[in-house]
């Protein structure tokens, strides 16, 4: 009831503001330069729900993703909570991007005291699940590779794996020209493909976020730069010359798990702000804004995971309610011709500091008619 009352006083708000705002100047000019950057979910690609999905992954042809079946939905029971999820049997799926219904590939059961970790695929899809036993400094990773459609132990990958509580292990990730790569919280590790070490880098500083560029460079998102002067950067790595390249310093707050995305189509990667997301070419130094949530009428930072197919399209996995219950969507989303994008008036809300009950309250309004649209300004 008071979630309600603040949401219904947020939305009071935010139309006095349009009103305030329509008479003060704002107007079609500013639509017509967001209208480059709205994308659409593709009704043509059945949406994925599920009440814990993760592991997402995009080939050229497919969508690759696990989802999560309860013991309790698997006898007959009602829909579980993504806590009651993580209990149950694991089913990694691949769908096809041109639709259809999804294919099973293989599934897995954790042990009692196993819980996911990771997942990690091949250039050819194939799947890879990581696991950890225990906890803190007695933490054990094992590495399950899907194999006749069934996710068996696999001791090299697993061997691959090290971490201690100073150093607490990430993530492995498989390049194009099969490098394995074991990243932990401020070194790396790469091997060949028949799991022989052939290099260790220290980066110096801790690392949030990992991804690939389209051509196999390992990105490591972390911050560089002395006290007083410290910046977000990419740190770009390549496995073929055991070499670093120039860092590369990205416009965000703050650099998250999900902030670096894989490269596809004709950027070298992308990375998401949490109000946009940009592609950047790595050779040209150049980066390009190419999604805006609040023009595309997507709650800001919605995403928790996004796929690009090529610049013009992306996979991505977010979550929501229904029936007062947790439950998680994979959609596909296109880019629009500016021409096919209504021309709203624009009015900007001035905020400080904003919240996703701000931005969810605006993704309301702007969807609720056809005049007028909202775009938070935040002036922190």
């Amino acid at each position: 009831m008071r979630r309600s009352l603040i949401a219904r006083k947020i939305l009071y708000l935010v139309i006095i503001c349009a009103m305030f705002f329509c008479f003060s100047g704002c107007g079609k000019d500013e639509r017509a330069e967001e209208l480059k950057f709205v994308f659409a979910r593709e009704e043509g690609f059945e949406r994925i729900t599920g009440s814990y999905l993760s592991g997402l992954c995009v080939t050229e042809a497919s969508v690759f993703y696990i989802d999560s079946i309860p013991d309790m939905a698997s006898s007959g029971g009602a829909l579980a909570t993504s806590s009651d999820a993580l209990s149950g049997e694991l089913v990694c799926y691949k769908k096809s991007l041109a639709g259809g219904e999804p294919e099973k590939v293989a599934a897995f059961r954790p042990a009692e005291d196993e819980r996911i970790w990771d997942c990690f695929y091949d250039k050819a899809g194939k799947p890879y699940l990581v696991t950890q036993s225990g906890g803190g400094s007695e933490s054990e990773f094992t590495v399950y590779s899907c194999v006749d459609g069934v996710f068996k132990e696999s001791s090299d990958y697993s061997s691959l794996i090290s971490a201690s509580a100073d150093n607490y292990f990430k993530k492995l990730l498989i390049t194009e020209n099969d490098k394995i790569i074991s990243v932990n919280q401020n070194t790396f590790t790469v091997y060949d493909g028949g799991f022989n070490k052939i290099a260790e880098q220290s980066v110096g500083s801790e690392i949030s976020s990992v991804a690939l560029s389209k051509s196999g460079r390992l990105l490591l998102g972390c911050l560089s730069g002395d006290s007083g002067a410290v910046k977000n950067v990419a740190k770009v790595y390549d496995p073929e010359t055991d070499s670093f390249e120039d860092e590369i310093e990205i416009d965000v707050s703050q650099i998250e798990e999900n902030t670096l995305i894989n490269g596809a189509g004709k950027y070298d990667f992308y990375y998401d702000t949490g109000s946009m997301i940009c592609g950047y070419k790595i050779d040209s130094k150049k980066s390009e804004r190419l999604f805006e949530y609040d023009s595309s009428d997507v709650v800001a930072g919605a995403f928790s995971k996004v796929c690009f197919i090529d610049e013009n399209s992306f996979v991505a996995l977010s979550s929501g309610e229904s029936s007062g219950r947790d439950i998680s969507f994979i959609d596909k989303y296109t880019h629009l011709d500016p021409e096919d994008v209504d021309s709203r008036i624009v009015l900007r809300l001035a905020v400080l500091n904003s919240d996703d009950s701000v931005s969810k309250v605006v993704n309301q309004y702007n969807k609720s008619q056809s005049k007028y649209r909202i775009k938070i300004v935040d002036y922190s």
